[in-house]
């Protein structure tokens, strides 16, 4: 079965203020997993389940890179990934083989694109609906004596929102090497470091 199907996108309990009778949290099974989603403001505006989505897609297809992949969500059944060109080959496989196993074993399709250098990140993440993109990365997390230290060297002097899971942390601007510094008793700090592993970069919207 794919990740975006009918049962996974139906939330298992939904929770409603009790005045207004407004939803406000969803919460979802996948997997073994159990997902509580905020649908106020931003989340109202993208399926919950797309950010697990671009989860899955980036942990799948890093089986078959040595580099990392971009992954922009467009529709329930398509997103688009950037590659680095010497990986293209590898995902596709001899006839489109491998990436219709990959698609199959996903159940989404897969637009595959080389990321080229010199394409400035405003124009490659400004999508025609802009409600309804994501561009997500995965940071390596590090902890010194003084900071927790997020790195993305592709996004050095952007202006990014820091996610764990689909909770938006907080918005900051990447430094020149690419890093954003958390001082290391703030509570954000704890928060990244209790799962590390689904912490995600997203280039902010633009108004």
């Amino acid at each position: 079965q794919g990740m975006i199907e009918q049962d996974l996108a139906r939330p298992v309990i939904t929770i409603a203020d009790f005045e207004t009778k407004e939803i406000e949290y969803e919460i979802y099974t996948y997997g073994e997993q159990v997902v509580v989603m905020p649908v106020t403001g931003v989340e109202r505006e993208r399926p919950a389940t797309w950010g697990l989505a671009v989860r899955e897609i980036e942990k799948e297809l890093m089986k078959y890179t040595g580099n990392r992949v971009d992954v922009e969500i467009v529709s329930d059944s398509s997103a688009t990934v950037y590659m680095a060109e010497e990986d293209i080959a590898g995902v596709i496989g001899k006839g489109g083989k491998t990436i219709d196993l990959i698609e199959k074993k996903l159940g989404i399709h897969l637009d595959i694109r080389e990321r080229k250098a010199d394409m400035p990140w405003k124009e490659r993440s400004k999508p025609q609906k802009e409600e309804s993109r994501i561009i997500s990365f995965v940071p390596a997390v590090e902890r010194s004596k003084k900071y927790v230290i997020l790195t993305v060297k592709e996004l050095s002097g952007a202006t990014v929102d820091v996610y764990s899971g689909d909770e938006c942390l907080f918005t900051a601007t990447v430094g020149r090497k690419g890093d954003v510094k958390i001082g290391k008793e703030t509570e954000t700090a704890f928060r990244i470091m209790e799962n590390p592993s689904i912490v995600t970069m997203r280039l902010a919207r633009e108004e």
